[in-house]
């Protein structure tokens, strides 16, 4: 009985052992997937290690402790950051000749949003998320929806016709949250871009619109921002890969590439090239360029605003 007892309970030690291993795995995995997203869970970790910035290092290297002098650094570093670096122009040739994905049958949709479109959208937002410039939440939109959305549905119509988006709906706010090493420099802080609710509205109804092309022209092993698959599937690949290796005694290689700023640094004019190339229909190569013209972005330093910086990449 005392040797069946000793057995058991080494059972549930092992099997509570598994099943803590497959907590903190699955904590990892929420870590990597909500860290890439403006969620409640961010924004807890976030609050959590937000700081004063008490100094910063300026473009000559001296530390500036002054209020004033503080700005103009971080106003400039992400000015630098967010500047307009177009494409070399014979690689962007060389790689939209073998570019061989196109989507059909685009064409027949409407560029101007509909309601339906729209209602989607707002109801898709968190309404607990940070306004952007003007002010305004996402509560405000989804709890008087009922009553805005002819309107709100005029605005679109209004932009699109007039090829300008509003002055809110091109500005934003950076807010900046501590990662590690030396906090006075500006590389250590994570970026964090708000915006105003209007423009995300516009922006997801696009987004839905590009989803139902996104299987067509992106390969089944690319997993980031496509509906229905994710990036975990790539992680896990990797990891099989290696254990298949490791029991067959094969050579293995792994090259990671990180771009910096990858999504903010798009050169637009390729974009557009690419576009077009893999023919998407010409409203939505027009919403999106509508997107990012005349954009501009001011940074938030100890609850104070830098000039704004355009940002209209090439």
């Amino acid at each position: 009985m005392a040797r069946e007892l000793s057995e058991t309970k080494e059972h549930l030690a092992t099997l509570y052992r598994e099943k803590q291993k497959k907590s903190q795995y699955r904590s990892k995995l929420q870590g990597l997937e909500e860290d890439e997203k403006c969620t409640r869970y961010f924004f807890r970790k976030a609050r959590s290690r937000q700081k004063p910035i008490l100094s910063l290092y300026n473009s000559q290297g001296d530390s500036v402790k002054n209020s004033a002098d503080i700005l103009r650094p971080a106003g400039d570093f992400y000015g630098r950051l967010y500047d307009s670096k177009p494409a070399d122009g014979d690689l962007a040739t060389v790689f939209l000749e073998g570019l061989n994905r196109v989507i059909e049958g685009g064409e027949s949709e409407d560029p101007e949003m509909s309601i339906e479109e729209l209602t989607r959208a707002v109801h898709s937002i968190n309404k607990q998320k940070a306004p952007g410039p003007d002010g305004i939440p996402g509560e405000f939109y989804q709890t008087f929806w009922d009553l805005i959305k002819n309107d709100v549905a005029e605005v679109f119509q209004a932009i699109y016709r007039e090829r300008r988006l509003g002055e809110s709906m091109r500005q934003s706010t950076i807010t900046l949250i501590p990662k590690k090493g030396d906090l006075k420099d500006l590389w250590n802080w994570r970026p964090i871009n708000l915006l105003s609710v209007d423009y995300k509205i516009l922006t997801k109804a696009l987004t839905k619109r590009f989803q139902s092309h996104l299987p067509t022209v992106i390969a089944a092993d690319q997993t980031c921002s496509v509906p229905e698959r994710s990036k975990n599937d790539n992680l896990l690949l990797v990891r099989d890969v290696i254990l298949h290796s490791q029991e067959r005694g094969s050579h293995l290689g792994l090259l990671s590439l990180d771009q910096e700023k990858a999504f903010d640094r798009v050169s637009h004019g390729f974009l557009q090239r690419v576009l077009k190339k893999m023919n998407f229909p010409q409203h939505l190569i027009n919403w999106t360029n509508l997107c990012y013209q005349n954009i501009s972005s001011r940074v938030l330093v100890n609850n104070i605003l830098t000039d704004p910086n355009p940002s209209d990449p090439a």
